[in-house]
């Protein structure tokens, strides 16, 4: 069984923020798949089916840790079968990025993961939410900020190219998931 975690913080306040894409993304991916969420054992909310769980956190970003791990205790998943879905602020505006190991890069939500979990060996997919705002904002004010109207209007592509990732590690393993970003990259760079 494979867990795929969108990080994000809770509470409507949050809902179409930057730092909540990772939410967006296990959003999408249920209704998908047609699952439901429900409480988990300890500070999340979880939905599954035989082959899944997806994961939202409640522990907010910079405690991410403690809802990962607890769900990989519980369910008795490996760390090689998690992927955690991310913004990433050093990345441009909708570029998606995988990883299978690695440190932060800065991320406090990935930070605690690594703090909690005590290995870098879990699969990571970076959404990329930069723009030209960013130099001028505090990194905390710009990742708690709203998206920008033209970004809203790419928002709902990317995520679904998140979603289309994601379903393909479910159903074979990361290197087919990076595969299909190289092909999308490709494809976005002859438009």
């Amino acid at each position: 069984m494979k867990a795929i975690v969108g990080l994000g913080n809770p509470g409507r306040k949050y809902s179409m923020t930057r730092h909540n894409v990772g939410y967006m993304v296990i959003d999408e991916l249920s209704n998908r798949l047609g699952l439901k969420f429900k409480s988990g054992k300890g500070e999340y909310l979880y939905a599954s089916n035989n082959k899944v769980i997806l994961i939202k956190p409640l522990t907010y970003m910079n405690n991410s840790g403690i809802a990962v791990q607890d769900i990989l205790q519980y369910f008795k998943i490996l760390s090689t079968d998690l992927l955690v879905i991310f913004d990433d602020l050093d990345l441009p505006f909708g570029k998606i990025r995988i990883r299978s190991n690695g440190s932060s890069g800065g991320h406090n939500g990935i930070k605690s993961i690594l703090n909690y979990l005590d290995t870098d060996s879990f699969h990571r997919l970076k959404i990329g939410i930069s723009n030209e705002q960013r130099e001028f904002i505090e990194a905390d004010k710009f990742v708690l900020g709203k998206f920008l109207k033209e970004e809203k209007v790419k928002i709902e592509e990317i995520i679904n190219k998140c979603v289309d990732i994601v379903d393909v590690f479910i159903s074979n393993d990361i290197k087919e998931s990076i595969n299909l970003n190289n092909r999308n990259n490709l494809t976005d760079s002859n438009k």
